[in-house]
């Protein structure tokens, strides 16, 4: 898996983004949740994404650095 499509829901006036597994933190299958190693302001400012196309390279480049992922 690259990236998972996370809707913000009214978190974030219901955006949805894409998250690489390397922001991952704990999960809980008791509690349905996942939490993520990111700061509410970078997913905020977080590039935006057209879930009708694939992930070109530019984006995942625009991705890495907004988030400061390894390439």
């Amino acid at each position: 898996m690259r990236y998972l499509v996370i809707k913000t829901g009214d978190w974030l006036a219901t955006r949805e983004i894409l998250l690489s597994p390397i922001s991952f933190g704990e999960s809980s299958l008791r509690t349905r949740t996942l939490s993520v190693r990111l700061t509410k302001q970078q997913i905020e400012s977080s590039p935006s994404i057209d879930l009708h196309k694939p992930v070109s390279l530019q984006h995942e480049v625009a991705l890495n650095e907004h988030y400061g992922w390894s390439h």
